[in-house]
């Protein structure tokens, strides 16, 4: 099937997102094949960032007979133009009505999604109810941090499947490719699933069964994502993914992850720099992230930082690690992470109070704390990123006004530097030791916030906090039960939906649900007991339960527990203490040595070429393309050329950028024969400079044409002023009146409102002149040095196309004119 037509996409907030076509998305023939449609359930710009879900897009896809599609949750106009239109929810790969596939895989990591599997479900044409399911619909799996507790949802989704999904897979596949080819019914599926001892099925063995999680044991030998889709739409992280280990052992008490993913494993580090040189290459991205719940405890993190920036380095790449633990980073580490550019620092301070942090077991001072900080500062990092949480057990106001003194002296210490704090409030999760507490209530939360920002005196200290109502709804989810599926159901009905963006969530409309169906969910949020039944125990983790209970009454007297890697095994059943004692302690006391103070100089990046050549190039992007900003494509354009092999001239600085200029920027929905960029490279280029560019560009992007320059000075797109613009219409009679009247005139007066301010223009000199053939109108468009006409005002008030939803329009080509002659840029 084709993609949404353009009619839909043109009605809509970034229709890019809707369309796939990224480079290194999967494309096969599926006829023939188990198809199995993958969903992260949020919009595209986070979904697409998900590293389990592209994992296992990636795995499914490496078997011959699996194809694995995406989709994901859509924005409200979009859901509503596909309502309107009666048409199916389509894949991105190849734009396939998601009820065609034989299984639709979720991959749930955060609570309030929930709404959004249901809308995915019901523009798929899908019951939303397991139980109201035809013979012909997909079977709907579910995997991921959030469904550790899969109560609240266990209505919508026929197996739930607990634990590492990689040693999954197998069993997946072998099951659907049975009832795919009829050798067993859906029932007989689902029996199958159950007979798993790491799923739960609802309908079937339900909680009767234990479940056993499954862990990936091969782990350290397994590769990381080779090829990360490249979207070409925004999204919230924008960079390459590398896994480095697994699993946590510094026991921090509210960490679920720390919990559920022990015990530890780790990748190897020449494993680790093959995959992230490889990755980058294949993506084209500028950093590289070292994933890891804690990646200062991998052992050897200093070495694999050092030989790693060796490799990378070279093409100005750099590395990026998703939170620095306090105490851990020495001279070395930074002085590889700030080779090239500096990535953003997030210290995870958690408390300022010494009780509370024994009672959350987090086991770093505040005399660490400045340290790390004093110790960033003369490595040249100006931003730093601090996390608190607030709604601890046994917390009281002084523990609250802590964080506001440690922050007043933190932002007096260092004047220079600027803290972007976030405060979220604490919620109680399943599988870790605080699953038994309370969870504070909404304004119980607002309080602590407010009173630490009346503490905080200091400008450069900036305050962000979750909104606490939104994590009061993520505690009633997290330790929720099977009343919350009507709950879920009637809000989505309601209209809910997207819960997790802040502009569509809505408490309120949540309360009224709750309360019409007689649900309390306050009662979600009180402290339960030790010897009470958890609706969720009927799932059995590596962590043993009496091992969380020993750890519940630890906090309860401010006992700490130490990390079993630099100790002795604490008995958390998650192994047999093989990695007890591995990793030797280290608290940095190189923190102190006086040279390590010593502010680093910025490194001017010498080129070692005595030449470089600039290089004009001309290149096409297809219809499906349309819809990609300037911006999309200033974004797409660099990520392909760093793909290649090429070596090209950079900016010099701490963010070293390709040496590049682009031609006029193209308006959304239109598409084009002829685009420019002008590039520098090291050296000559070769007669394959284009094949070389091609093979790093998707199908639809083409590089055509190139011209070596003499130098800077002869930039060909300087000197462009003349661009021909295609409208794929019958011009009728009103159309042709009113342009024969616009091109008769020498002035046609408009007024243009710029940043609030307002002037008159004459357009009718931007305009040489409008042709008119069979089907298609041809406008001749002038550049001035004051500027050029707007698109809009273009079909608004010179062709009088106010809609645009079924017109297809192109850019056909640049031209120069000078001294009254025109020139192809081909000739210049």
């Amino acid at each position: 099937m084709n993609q949404y037509p353009d009619k839909i996409l043109r009605r809509v907030e970034n229709p890019i997102q809707y369309i796939g076509k990224e480079y290194n998305e999967m494309m096969k023939d599926p006829s023939g094949k188990l198809r199995i449609l993958l969903s992260y359930p949020d919009l595209y710009t986070i979904g697409v960032s998900s590293l389990g879900h592209l994992l296992m897009y990636e795995l499914f896809n490496k078997k011959d007979d699996v194809y694995a599609e995406r989709v994901y949750a859509v924005q409200k106009d979009m859901e509503r133009e596909i309502t309107k239109e009666k048409i199916s929810l389509l894949s991105l790969e190849t734009h396939s009505p998601a009820k065609k596939f034989d299984i639709i895989g979720f991959t749930i990591e955060y609570e309030l999604t929930y709404t959004n599997i249901l809308q995915i479900l019901k523009l798929s044409d899908i019951p939303l109810l397991s139980t109201k399911r035809r013979e012909s619909d997909p079977i709907i799996i579910a995997g991921g941090t959030a469904v550790y507790n899969p109560l609240p949802i266990n209505s919508f989704i026929d197996v739930f499947f607990i634990g590492e999904g990689e040693e999954m897979i197998d069993d997946i596949i072998s099951i659907g490719k049975k009832r795919k080819w009829n050798e067993i019914t859906r029932q007989n599926a689902l029996e199958l699933f159950d007979e798993l001892e790491y799923t739960y099925v609802p309908m079937l063995s339900g909680t009767s069964k234990d479940v056993i999680q499954k862990i990936n044991s091969n782990f350290k030998f397994f590769p990381s994502i080779e090829k990360n889709i490249v979207p070409i739409a925004k999204t919230v992280h924008d960079r390459a993914v590398v896994e480095i280990s697994r699993g946590c052992t510094r026991g921090c008490r509210f960490c679920q992850a720390g919990m559920i993913y022990r015990p530890v494993r780790e990748r190897e580090e020449n494993r680790i720099i093959a995959d992230a040189v490889k990755v980058l290459h294949n993506t084209g991205y500028k950093e590289v992230t070292l994933l890891s719940l804690s990646a200062t405890d991998y052992r050897e993190i200093n070495p694999l930082i050092k030989n790693l920036t060796k490799e990378i380095s070279r093409k100005n790449l750099s590395i990026g690690m998703p939170s620095i633990r306090v105490g851990d980073i020495d001279s070395e580490m930074l002085d590889s992470l700030s080779s090239v550019r500096k990535s953003g620092l997030t210290i995870a301070v958690e408390t300022a109070s010494e009780k509370l942090r024994k009672v959350i077991n987090k086991d770093i001072t505040i005399e660490e704390v400045f340290d790390t900080v004093r110790f960033t500062q003369t490595h040249g990092w100006k931003h730093i990123k601090l996390y608190f949480m607030v709604g601890f057990p046994y917390e009281k106001n002084e523990d609250i006004d802590e964080i506001g003194e440690l922050l007043n002296t933190l932002g007096n210490e260092f004047r220079n530097m600027k803290f972007t704090v976030s405060i979220s409030p604490f919620v109680p999760r399943p599988f870790t030791p605080f699953q038994w507490v309370r969870q504070n209530l909404p304004d119980e939360t607002y309080s602590k916030i407010d009173r630490i920002k009346s503490i905080v005196k200091r400008k450069n200290i900036d305050i962000t906090y979750r909104e606490p109502t939104v994590s009061f709804l993520e505690g009633v989810f997290a330790r929720g039960d099977s009343n919350l599926n009507s709950l879920i159901m009637n809000a989505f009905e309601k209209g809910e939906r997207l819960d997790e963006w802040s502009e569509h969530f809505d408490y309120d409309l949540w309360s009224r649900e709750a309360k019409k169906l007689n649900i309390d969910l306050n009662i979600y949020m009180n402290e339960k007991k030790l010897s009470d039944d958890l609706s969720w125990d009927f799932i059995k983790t590596k962590v043993s339960k009496s091992f969380l209970e020993r750890e519940f009454l630890a906090a309860e007297n401010a006992e700490t527990t130490f990390d079993c890697r630099s100790f002795k095994c604490t008995s958390c059943g998650a192994c047999y203490g093989e990695i007890a004692g591995e990793k030797k302690i280290s608290k940095n006391s190189v923190l102190h040595k006086q040279n390590d103070f010593q502010r680093r100089k910025a490194k001017k990046i010498v080129s070692l070429q005595t030449q470089r050549t600039n290089i004009f190039l001309l290149y096409s992007f297809g219809i499906e393309y349309q819809y990609l900003s300037h911006l999309a494509i200033i974004n797409f354009v660099n990520s392909g050329l760093r793909r290649t092999n090429l070596e090209f001239a950079y900016t010099e600085g701490f963010n070293p950028r390709i040496k590049i200029v682009y031609g006029v920027p193209k308006p959304v929905n239109i598409y084009s024969q002829m685009e420019m960029i002008e590039i520098m490279l090291e050296g000559k280029a070769n007669e394959n400079l284009l094949e070389e560019i091609n093979k790093a560009f998707p199908k639809g992007i083409h590089f055509f044409y190139f011209k070596e320059l003499k130098s800077e000075k002869m930039s060909i797109i300087a000197r462009v002023n003349r661009l021909n613009m295609v409208f794929l219409t019958e011009a009728d009679d009103k159309m042709r009146k009113r342009v024969d009247d616009f091109l008769s005139k020498k002035e046609h007066i408009i007024t243009r409102n710029n940043n609030d301010k307002t002037n008159e223009l004459n357009i009718r000199k931007f305009i040489d002149d409008i042709e008119f053939e069979k089907n298609l109108v041809r406008v001749k468009i002038s550049f001035h040095p004051d500027g050029g006409i707007k698109f809009n005002e273009l079909c608004s008030n010179v062709l009088g196309l106010d809609d645009l939803a079924d017109i297809k329009i192109y850019r056909e080509k640049f031209l120069v004119k000078e001294q009254g002659k025109e020139y192809e840029v081909f000739d210049l």
